[in-house]
């Protein structure tokens, strides 16, 4: 908990650190916190493009990076897009990835995200799945939603979503 708060700390208050910190964070997942990132070069079709649902701040937009042709990575809480588009300011230049501030959905419209104050990365559209404190004074947030469906023509070769 208290390695959450530091991380959130710094993600708030310090977004010029919290960027190289996270570029190192993602560079040693596959080894020390999420072993599955080590699998995405063997499932990423080459030329394809990749989505990248619920991004976060892009531990797996990290990686999709280096596989994929192209990535779009949706994220409804415009403070985790910010640092995305931070993180990924070269990707989005050239043309490889963009950032879209969205929910997915099954369908177009709007939601309500809620969002923990000082716990983004727990922000929820699903009312099952709400953070403690988005009922007890947290952040409700009305969010556009798109369908993946309705959203890109290109050949997509790998979905990460959650």
């Amino acid at each position: 908990m208290l390695l959450g708060a530091i991380k959130t700390l710094i993600q708030n208050h310090l977004p010029w650190l919290f960027v190289p910190l996270a570029d190192l964070r993602d560079r040693v997942a596959p080894r020390y916190g999420e072993a599955e990132l080590s699998l995405v070069p063997r499932l990423v079709p080459a030329g394809e493009a990749a989505f990248d649902v619920g991004a976060n701040t892009g531990m797996y937009s990290f990686w999709l990076l280096r596989s994929a042709a192209h990535l779009t990575s949706f994220e409804p809480n415009a403070r985790l897009c910010a640092i995305l588009r931070q993180r990924f300011a070269r990707a989005i230049a050239s043309g490889r990835m963009q950032v879209e501030a969205v929910a997915v959905s099954n369908q177009r419209g709007q939601a309500e995200l809620f969002v923990e104050p000082g716990f983004e990365a727990l922000a929820s559209v699903e009312a099952n799945h709400r953070p403690p404190a988005a009922v007890h004074g947290g952040e409700v947030l009305s969010v556009p939603t798109v369908r993946l469906d309705d959203y890109d023509k290109r050949r997509v070769g790998f979905i990460k979503i959650d």
